[in-house]
């Protein structure tokens, strides 16, 4: 059985690195709160019994941040692309809107699908689940690093301190890197999740504001109605 040499252990390593902030990266393009692309890469649309992407059967674009905007190629396409976005994302406001095509003259089918509204439970949710999975990947990136931390010492045994130390070294900086990448796509992530909150409590704040003023315009406008009865009486 053949040995690794330094260089073969850095790279494995390096790769299972890679391939966990990839991971975080998908766990977290999952949890939709902008309409990311990335969300729907995984969708399937069965099309006459076989399995198509979505982007084979449906332009996909997006209307603003929270919104995806899907155009099924054709009308048979429509229903079969519904049920697979909604399979897939439940958690999808759907509305169906039919314009003319000024090319072709024919009437075509955009979807919408919007990103459930953060509120405060589903604030609540989200943080625990980049909280998780944040420390899920990270677990298994802290286990990569020792593996290959012991099997480069191991590998270098006959070899100066020196060149061992910078071996173990180079090793160390190569894990501090893939944490970065870790801890700023949870940040981002938690930015985003905290900004579309915040963007429902102003909402749901002026929507409060609102009804309120309606509630007292509509008391005064009672007790105006009542005096001018107490007046004709």
């Amino acid at each position: 059985m053949s040995h690794k040499t330094p260089n073969e252990i850095f790279n494995e390593t390096k790769s299972k690195l890679q391939g966990y902030v990839t991971l975080y990266y998908f766990h977290l393009g999952n949890l939709c709160i902008k309409a990311d692309p990335i969300a729907l890469l995984s969708t399937t649309v069965e099309v006459n019994g076989d399995e198509m992407n979505l982007e084979e059967v449906a332009e996909i674009s997006l209307e603003d941040d929270y919104t995806f905007a899907i155009t099924p190629k054709g009308a048979k396409q429509v229903f079969p692309v519904c049920k697979a976005i909604q399979t897939e994302h439940p958690e999808f406001k759907m509305e169906e809107k039919t314009e003319r095509n000024e090319l072709t003259d024919e009437e075509e089918v955009t979807i919408h699908f919007t990103m459930p509204t953060v509120n405060e439970n589903r604030r609540d949710v989200c943080m625990d689940y980049i909280k998780a999975k944040y420390e899920l990947v990270t677990a298994k990136m802290d286990v990569a690093f020792t593996t290959g931390t012991a099997k480069m010492t191991a590998s270098m045994i006959g070899l100066p301190a020196e060149t061992v130390d910078k071996a173990k070294e180079k090793l160390q900086a190569l894990y501090d890197q893939h944490m970065e990448m870790c801890n700023k796509l949870r940040d981002d992530k938690t930015k985003e999740v905290e900004d579309a909150y915040l963007q429902y409590h102003a909402e749901h704040a002026e929507q409060t504001r609102q009804d309120e003023e309606m509630q007292a315009a509509h008391s005064s406008q009672n007790v105006f109605s009542m005096n001018m009865k107490d007046e004709k009486e």
